[in-house]
């Protein structure tokens, strides 16, 4: 194990139903690397840093991009990989009466899933560390976090995050996943503390796929307004479309992957074209420079066939795009599924217009079905270019919309999650 800065205590707080006073917590994070997760992350590291509480990440995958993110305060432990054959007899030794749950999705499976496979390291971590509160965010860590606790013999509080909707993510996956996780999800899921979802529409389908009773899910929205956001508008992107007397530019931003749609993105940018001058600017990446400019290939014949191949860029992946939302027109978000949607957050907090698709789940509930920005019907780059002409023409104001951004401020969420790992003492 590897450690970065240590910490500072001085939390005077109490597990419920317990007297020992606690101020240590362990959040499980499979890399250090960019995306929306881990942004969450490290978020609520630093508001539980804020708050006097010890705060330590185990991280599953080495060489992650975002290292010099992690907060100060908070120490990195480096799990390590065990054999697929010791991470099924752990699973096995955990929970011996599940057995059946666990036989085809992890002990006869060619590989045990996911990130599984550092179980046993992080059942070290606990052992040497006795955390006091256990904060997992992804599905496989989140199966395993209760199993580990076990083993250990930890007195830890568990509680579990669901940041995306199972049932979609599930259904890409290998057959194994879609038929045998949800049992193995409802079994380990019921032994945690506490269960959180990212939006309700996320809790509603985890409790429909795994039938755990929805009252034991509690929704709390991603902390994303901070001081680090408003910072981040700066310096202003270099972008020549962006400077002065240029026509107004739509934006998009995310992995370039199908779960986005950015087809149907540029579609409805191709419709718009013809009726006002625009220019559409897409950021992001896809899982590996194969797969990116596989997906670079398919938008640019998109818009080639549609006219507008002058009128799009794809940059790529950018550190700041959020820098890009302060100089944009428009937002636009075409996604087939979201677990929350933090992009049309990022984008109302710096004043920017946003549009989305009425995926599950999350973009609904951002935007209060409407009142903040159009919703359109997925997949229909018809009705997504006719509410992006109609944002364009009358935009919703800029402070308004940042008022609105508000409600996702980061303290909010550290708040709710604080309640759920602890009880202050009165």
């Amino acid at each position: 194990m590897t450690r970065r800065d240590e910490y500072s205590s001085g939390a005077k707080l109490h597990l419920a139903g317990q007297d020992a006073y606690l101020d240590h917590v362990v959040i499980m994070i499979v890399q250090l690397n960019w995306g929306g997760l881990p942004r969450v992350l490290f978020t609520l590291a630093d508001e539980f840093v804020k708050r006097g509480v010890r705060v330590d990440l185990a991280v599953c995958e080495p060489g992650g991009t975002r290292v010099e993110a992690v907060p100060a305060g908070v120490r990195v432990f480096q799990l390590q990989r065990s054999s697929n054959l010791a991470t099924r007899l752990t699973a096995l030794r955990a929970d011996p009466s599940g057995w059946r749950v666990m036989l085809k999705p992890v002990l006869l499976a060619s590989k045990p899933p996911g990130y599984m496979i550092y179980m046993r390291s992080f059942v070290e971590y606990l052992r040497a560390e006795q955390p006091h509160v256990i904060l997992s965010a992804s599905r496989t860590l989140n199966v395993m976090a209760p199993w580990a606790r076990k083993l250990a013999r930890s007195h830890a509080r568990v509680v579990l995050s669901e940041h995306t909707p199972p049932t979609p993510d599930l259904s890409d996956s290998a057959k194994w996943g879609r038929r045998f996780l949800p049992p193995l999800m409802a079994r380990n899921y019921a032994m945690a503390d506490a269960i959180v979802a990212v939006s309700h529409g996320v809790a509603d389908d985890l409790a429909r796929l795994t039938g755990l009773p929805l009252e034991r899910i509690k929704t709390i929205y991603n902390p994303i307004v901070n001081e680090d956001l408003w910072r981040s508008t700066e310096p202003a992107p270099s972008h020549k479309w962006l400077g002065p007397d240029q026509p107004p530019v739509i934006l998009g931003a995310g992995r370039l992957v199908p779960s986005k749609d950015f087809p149907t993105l540029v579609r409805a940018f191709g419709l718009l074209r013809k009726k006002r001058n625009a220019r559409l600017v897409i950021l992001g990446s896809g899982k590996n420079e194969a797969a990116t400019e596989e997906m670079k290939h398919e938008l640019l014949e998109i818009a080639r066939e549609a006219g507008v191949s002058e009128d799009i860029d794809l940059p790529g992946f950018v550190p700041n795009p959020v820098a890009y939302m302060a100089s944009a027109a428009l937002f636009v978000l075409s996604s087939a599924h979201e677990g929350f949607g933090n992009v049309l957050v990022e984008a109302m907090a710096v004043g920017c217009p946003v549009v989305s698709t009425d995926c599950p789940s999350g973009p609904a509930e951002i935007l209060e079905n409407g009142i903040w920005g159009k919703l359109t019907p997925v997949g229909d780059h018809s009705a997504l270019s006719q509410a992006m002409l109609e944002t364009l023409d009358h935009p919703i104001d800029a402070d308004t919309l940042r008022q609105r951004a508000m409600h996702f401020s980061a303290s909010r969420a550290a708040d709710e999650y604080y309640r759920s790992m602890f009880v202050e003492e009165n």
